[in-house]
C-alpha cells in the first residue's frame, strides 16, 4: 500500500490513519501549512477594502460657558445666564478621495486573495511532492531490505562453504563487506522514509506521530487545458491596481476637502443658528511630491507585473518540457516483463555461479543493477508526480485528487 512502512520502522507507531486521496486533499486545502493564515489575510484585506469606502464620521462639539458666573457675565441668573454652542461638522470630500481609497483597498484585497490562492495551490503541490517522496523512500527501503536479506543469506552460505574449503575466503569476505554496505543503505533509506512520512502527516494537519496511509488511485487522462492562470500573476496585477488607487488618492488629496459646520449658538440669553465652513489652505504642502512618488510606485508595480508574467511563463515552459520528458519514459516502466527482468538478471548470475561458469563479482554486479533499476523507477515516479503537481500550480489549476495518483499502481499491486 502507498506510503506503507510498518515493516521498516523501528519505533512504536501510533494508530494508522487511512484516507482516500480526496480526503487527504481536503485536509491539505483546509489545514495545510500557511493556508489558514493566507485565507485570513485575504479576509482581513477584504474588510479593510470595504471600510476604505466608508464615509468619514461627522463631529459634534458642544461647549457651555459662564458656568458659576452667569450673573456676572450676562446679568442673567441660573440656566438663563449660560452661553455656549452645539456645532455639527462633517467632511465633504472633493476630488474623489472616497472612490480612490476604495480602489486602492480593492486592489490590496485582490492581491491578498490571489496570494491566498497561490499558497493553497502550492500547499497541494508540496503535499503531492511529500507523498511522492514518502512512497519513493518507502519502496526503496523495502527493496534495500529485500537485498539485505539476500546478501545476508549469501554471506552466511559463503562463510559456511569457506569453512569447509568449498569457497574462497576472499569471496566470503567480499560478501560480508557487501552486506555491510547494503545494511548502511537500508538504514539511510529507512530514515529518509520515516522523515517523509512525518512530512506527509504534517502537511495533512496530523500530529507528527500519526502514520498516514493514502489509498492509491489510478492516474486519469492527461491535462488538456492551460488552467485558470497563475495566481502569482494575478497578485502582481492586483498590486498595479492598488498602486493606481494610491496614485488617485494622492491626486485627490491635492484638492482640499470642505468641512461645513452647522449648529446652534446661545449668547446673552438669545439663541441663533450657526453656520461655518472650514477648508485647508495649501500654502506649505500641495502634495505634488506625493503624486510624483505615487506615479513612480505605479510604474514600478507595472514593471514588477511584467517581470512576474515573464518569470511565470518561463517557469511554466520549463515545467511543461520537464514533465513531457518524464512522461516520455512512462511506458518503459509500465512495459510487460519489466519486473520479470529484474529477477531474471539476478537468477541468471546466480545459476552461473552455482554451475561454476560465473563469479561472485558477476552476481554482486547483477544484484546492484537490479537495485539501481528499482531505485531509478521510484525516482522517476516521484519526479513525475512532483513535476505534474508543480505544473498544475503554475497554471493555476484547481487541485483534484488525481494529483495524488500513483503512476506505478499496476507495478505495485
Amino acid at each position: 500500500m502507498l506510503v506503507h512502512l510498518a515493516a521498516l520502522t523501528v519505533v512504536v507507531q501510533a494508530d494508522t490513519v487511512t484516507l482516500s486521496a480526496a480526503e487527504y486533499l481536503q485536509r491539505v486545502v483546509d489545514q495545510g501549512p500557511g493556508v489558514t493564515a493566507a485565507a485570513l489575510r485575504a479576509e482581513a484585506a477584504e474588510h479593510d477594502a470595504r471600510q476604505a469606502g466608508a464615509w468619514t464620521n461627522p463631529d459634534l462639539a458642544v461647549t457651555v460657558d459662564n458656568v458659576g458666573a452667569q450673573t456676572e457675565v450676562t446679568g442673567l441668573s441660573g440656566a438663563e445666564g449660560l452661553e455656549g454652542q452645539a456645532v455639527f461638522t462633517f467632511e465633504l470630500p472633493l476630488g474623489g478621495d472616497r472612490g480612490a481609497r476604495l480602489e486602492r483597498g480593492l486592489g490590496q484585497a485582490d492581491e491578498a486573495s490571489a496570494l491566498a490562492r497561490a499558497v493553497r495551490l502550492d500547499a497541494v503541490a508540496d503535499a503531492v511532492a511529500s507523498l511522492a517522496r514518502a512512497q519513493r523512500e518507502s519502496r526503496i527501503a523495502q527493496g534495500v531490505r529485500e537485498e539485505l536479506d539476500a546478501m545476508e543469506g549469501l554471506a552466511t552460505a559463503l562463510d559456511a562453504q569457506a569453512a569447509r574449503g568449498r569457497a574462497a575466503e576472499a569471496d566470503a569476505a567480499r560478501a560480508r563487506l557487501e552486506t555491510t554496505t547494503v545494511r548502511e543503505g537500508w538504514a539511510r533509506a529507512r530514515a529518509a522514509a520515516d522523515a517523509a512520512l512525518i512530512d506527509v502527516a504534517r502537511r495533512g494537519g496530523f500530529a507528527v506521530d500519526d502514520r498516514v496511509d493514502i489509498t492509491p488511485v489510478a492516474c486519469g487522462p492527461p491535462m488538456d487545458d492551460d488552467g485558470g492562470g497563475s495566481p502569482r500573476v494575478a497578485a502582481a496585477e492586483a498590486r498595479v491596481r492598488a498602486a493606481r488607487g494610491n496614485e488617485s488618492v494622492a491626486g485627490a488629496e491635492r484638492i482640499p476637502d470642505v468641512r461645513p459646520e452647522i449648529g446652534l449658538r446661545r449668547t446673552m440669553g438669545v439663541e441663533a443658528l450657526y453656520a461655518g465652513l472650514a477648508v485647508a489652505l495649501p500654502f506649505f504642502d500641495r502634495g505634488s511630491r506625493r503624486v510624483q512618488g505615487a506615479r513612480a510606485a505605479t510604474a514600478a508595480a507595472r514593471a514588477d507585473a511584467a517581470d512576474e508574467r515573464r518569470r511565470v511563463d518561463a517557469e511554466t515552459t520549463a515545467a511543461l518540457r520537464g514533465f513531457a520528458a518524464l512522461d516520455a519514459v512512462r511506458a518503459d516502466f509500465a512495459a510487460p516483463g519489466w519486473e520479470a527482468d529484474l529477477e531474471r538478471v539476478v537468477d541468471a548470475a546466480r545459476v552461473r555461479l552455482q554451475l561454476g561458469e560465473g563469479t561472485l563479482a558477476e552476481l554482486l554486479d547483477a544484484r546492484r543493477a537490479r537495485l539501481r533499476a528499482l531505485e531509478a523507477r521510484e525516482r522517476w515516479a516521484a519526479d513525475w508526480r512532483t513535476s505534474r503537481a508543480r505544473l498544475a500550480a503554475l497554471q493555476g489549476r484547481e487541485p483534484t485528487s488525481d494529483l495524488f495518483c500513483d503512476p506505478l499502481i499496476r507495478e505495485n499491486r
